[in-house]
């Protein structure tokens, strides 16, 4: 299970709070204290990074993405090598933020699961041409909207077929119509696991002049430094609103 920041920030005061929850989602990649606490003997998420970024008002918007996975190295130089890039990649995104007034963005530290594929290829948020990008989840949803197919309905069907954490970051834009950003979150988790449930648990926030979605650790984080964001446990189809925060769009089978 990966760690996800995806939030939408519509205030320089939002942007700003962006930047500050990207480095604490950072730390949680660097060291994880809820994936410790599962038995885990490198409790670092370090097979990969990336981000997705949009800066800018109305329908013009700038468009920045990265991503990159040291996979030919050794396991253990693939990590750190993997983590000091990611430092880099959040420093210069965090810049990028608190020279912003209008944001999205989507923020991954992968942490994959034996027999995945590696390679800054395999590593998220993934890129489809046309009409969004998509974290943890699969690119032939590209497809099916393309053909009018609803979106919710679409990520129920994929529920389905989840074997553990089910969290899943879309963002859409063209140059036609305004950035909108989806989030679904939900997992396989029984309730009696909890330590494990509160490893796998997805939050939603909000804060001043941002909304969006975190992994449990950066929840966590935020908790302990005392920022003034408002967090919860969240399960559904959620779209980020400006203004009204995250918009319950669709529900979803709890185990």
């Amino acid at each position: 299970m990966c760690r996800l920041l995806a939030a939408r920030a519509w205030t320089r005061k939002g942007t700003r709070t962006l930047a500050e929850l990207a480095q604490l989602t950072l730390e949680a990649a660097r060291n994880d204290p809820l994936l410790a606490q599962l038995g885990a003997s490198d409790p670092r998420h370090c097979h990969g990074y990336g981000y997705t970024l949009l800066t800018g008002e109305w329908l013009s918007w700038t468009f920045t993405h990265e991503k990159h996975d040291s996979y030919h190295k050794s396991p253990t130089t693939a990590c750190d090598e993997n983590l000091a890039k990611a430092e880099e990649a959040v420093a210069r995104l965090k810049k990028r933020l608190e020279q912003a007034t209008n944001a999205f963005l989507t923020l991954h530290f992968r942490r994959a699961s034996r027999g995945e594929p590696r390679g800054t290829s395999a590593a998220h948020p993934y890129l489809a041409t046309i009409w969004g990008f998509t974290s943890n989840t699969i690119l032939s949803l590209a497809h099916k909207m393309s053909r009018g197919e609803e979106l919710p309905a679409l990520l129920r069907e994929g529920f389905k077929y989840v074997k553990r954490g089910y969290i899943v970051s879309i963002l859409t834009y063209n140059n036609e119509e305004i950035p909108r950003l989806y989030l679904t979150l939900a997992h396989r988790i029984k309730p009696k696991d909890k330590a494990r449930m509160r490893y796998y648990e997805p939050y939603i926030f909000k804060a001043d002049g941002t909304a969006g979605m975190m992994s449990s650790t950066v929840a966590m984080l935020v908790e302990e430094n005392g920022l003034p964001i408002e967090v919860s446990p969240a399960w559904g189809i959620y779209q980020v609103q400006d203004f009204e925060g995250t918009k319950k769009m669709g529900e979803l089978p709890r185990p």
